[in-house]
């Protein structure tokens, strides 16, 4: 099992309420200090190898698009006003979910090449 101390907790509990900080969204101090508690814990739970949350974040899935996220990030802009142009204004839920499928696999797919 991992073993932390306060101040790794201290460190990981500042850091959320960094990245609350960080949003765009109004909320009052105080609910910002309440939120980054379950990140924090959330950030704990997933430091032991043991619990599912671990496994799953550990997923070669995961791991593969963290890897790319830099490109998926620079490319999915690009590939969604692309695909906008070619497939048109979709209102059929149909549509939406292929266009959907689409935009992932392409994104995916790309970013996978650019990097």
């Amino acid at each position: 099992m991992f073993q932390f101390n306060s101040l790794y907790l201290f460190l990981v509990s500042l850091f959320s309420h960094f990245l609350l900080n960080l949003s765009s969204v109004d909320i009052k101090p105080f609910t910002k200090m309440l939120l980054s508690i379950p990140f924090t814990l959330l950030v704990l739970v997933s430091l032991n190898s043991k619990t599912l949350l671990s496994r799953i974040l550990r997923s070669r899935v995961l791991i593969f698009i963290g890897t790319i996220s830099y490109s998926l990030y620079l490319i999915h802009l690009l590939l969604f006003d692309l695909l906008k142009k070619q497939l048109g204004d979709l209102k059929d839920p149909q549509g939406i979910f292929y266009f959907a499928c689409i935009y992932i696999f392409a994104s995916i797919g790309v970013s996978s090449i650019l990097y």
